[in-house]
């Protein structure tokens, strides 16, 4: 039960938190000292949050930048395997294609009786 009632005073800090009175001072009523060092305090704040942003975003560029040429890669390692590939099957499907031609020459010389070398296959594609 203890845990439940430090749970919703957590959810419900402006409860607990002490009440406090806001009194709007004029800008004359403020001493010039007093303006600029708060105004000072305030630029400088916002110069480092500036320069936080900027050091993210540098990150985020080069990371941008790192991703790109990744993707490129991938690309042209796609590109050359495609084209690996088309040109393996090309090539395998020109020798079948000598194959069977060389088949048919081997059949015609049978059928004449004209002797012949049986040639064996040279060209050997590796995948």
């Amino acid at each position: 039960m203890t845990e439940l009632r430090n749970n919703s005073e957590c959810m419900t800090p402006s409860m607990n938190a002490p009440v406090r009175n806001i009194h709007i001072i004029p800008a004359g009523d403020i001493p010039y000292e007093v303006r600029m060092k708060y105004i000072l305090r305030a630029y400088r704040k916002d110069k480092e949050r500036l320069e936080q942003l900027q050091r993210y975003a540098e990150g985020l560029e080069e990371e941008n930048v790192a991703l790109q040429k990744q993707l490129e890669q991938k690309k042209l390692d796609k590109e050359v395997s495609t084209k690996r590939k088309k040109k393996i099957f090309e090539l395998t499907h020109l020798t079948q294609s000598q194959k069977v031609y060389i088949g048919s020459l081997q059949l015609l010389l049978a059928e004449h009786g004209i002797p012949f070398h049986e040639m064996k296959t040279l060209i050997t594609i590796t995948k």
